[in-house]
């Protein structure tokens, strides 16, 4: 949880007198934040973007287009989490790798562990995807 301990941090640094207990922090809390407009918070969200965004990159010199897709609780930060990601991804990555990538969000829901596990023992001992 990145992005919590990121807050965290901030808070411990910047807000010294703040009513906030800031190591009961969670991350629905960090969301609430977020949803509210939170500049912090929101700037935070967007530097985990970048930083997925050179992650995707990556991916996509080596695969070339794909479907990159965001799951779990970062799936929250929707579209404003993509769009990051897109951004750093554009900067990086040759221009027709990026146009055939598609980014997006999971709705996989708390088995996106479970569905993970399931397809790479279909893929390597079926052959099945």
């Amino acid at each position: 949880r990145w992005v919590v301990r990121r807050v965290r941090e901030h808070l411990k640094k910047y807000h010294k007198t703040s009513y906030v207990n800031r190591d009961d922090l969670l991350f629905e809390d960090v969301i609430q934040a977020f949803n509210e407009g939170n500049e912090f918070v929101r700037q935070v969200v967007l530097d985990a973007g970048h930083s997925l965004g050179i992650a995707a990159s990556n991916l996509v010199g080596v695969l070339g287009g794909c479907q990159i897709l965001i799951g779990g609780s970062m799936g929250e930060f929707g579209q404003f989490l993509i769009d990051a990601m897109r951004e750093e991804m554009n900067l990086r990555t040759l221009p027709s790798l990026a146009r055939n990538t598609e980014l997006g969000i999971a709705d996989v829901g708390s088995d996106i562990v479970i569905l993970g596990a399931t397809a790479l023992i279909l893929d390597h001992e079926l052959g099945v995807l």
